[in-house]
């Protein structure tokens, strides 16, 4: 009897269905964060790992990841992938420091990283030239300053006016790589399609109907009426240079 319930036992166990794991959390910089607030330092780091391996990141959120990538790892005692971390985090943001409340555990990589920066000869950025003038073709010379050799790419974008679409190009990492700007395209100006509305709007009334409106009656200058004690006092006042005699 033991031996048949442990039978039914065991295949009630099998025929149950298996929960499935949760669904991981979305690998965006949001996530991470909030992770990271909420003192889940694993998970967050696990969201921060992989949203860098994800491409078309923005510059902001390449340093909230690594901000949040380089903390975790050195809270987890990993202190040389955290050193890694700050350095990228401090080529994103130069001027990005720790909190002191961190502790030696976060401040002690964050210095070494700092100090790898510090000892390079130069400092990384991008510096360019342009040379354009109005209606012909110019240049932009892109020199790209990586000591660390970090950088894969350059894309530069351009473009005339204010507004409108940038012109992108992919050019490669050194100094002085020149890009091509086509001349500015002759924009039409809006006065001018105005204007001609406006030039045979006028053209075809004065063609077509010169004289369908008429004349307006010239304004003669009327008499001021004046009321019947102004006219008596008029006609019985003499005449200006006269006396009582005279009249």
């Amino acid at each position: 009897m033991f031996a048949l319930f442990a039978l039914q036992f065991g295949a009630a166990l099998a025929a149950a269905p298996k929960k499935e794991p949760p669904p991981p959390p979305p690998a965006d910089a949001d996530t991470a964060e909030q992770l990271y607030a909420k003192l889940d330092f694993e998970a967050a780091n696990s969201v921060a790992e992989r949203v860098i391996k994800k491409t078309g990141l923005s510059h902001q959120d390449l340093v909230r990841v690594y901000r949040v990538l380089a903390i975790t790892y050195a809270v987890l005692d990993k202190e040389d992938q955290s050193r890694e971390a700050f350095q990228q985090l401090l080529a994103y943001d130069p001027e990005f420091t720790v909190d002191t409340n961190l502790g030696p555990k976060v401040s002690t990589p964050f210095s070494e990283a700092r100090g790898y920066w510090r000892a390079l000869p130069q400092k990384p950025g991008i510096e360019t030239q342009v040379a354009v003038r109005v209606g012909e073709a110019g240049t932009i010379r892109v020199t790209t300053r990586d000591p660390s050799k970090m950088v894969k790419k350059v894309h530069v974008g351009q473009r005339w006016a204010s507004s409108g679409e940038y012109q992108t190009s992919t050019i490669v990492v050194g100094d002085g790589v020149q890009v091509e700007v086509p001349p500015r395209p002759q924009a039409r100006p809006a006065s001018t399609t105005t204007c001609r509305r406006w030039t045979s709007a006028r053209t075809w009334f004065s063609r077509q109907a010169p004289r369908t409106f008429p004349r307006r009656p010239s304004r003669r200058p009327r008499a001021m009426a004046t009321s019947p004690k102004r006219r008596a006092a008029s006609l019985e006042a003499p005449p200006s240079g006269s006396s009582p005699e005279q009249s």
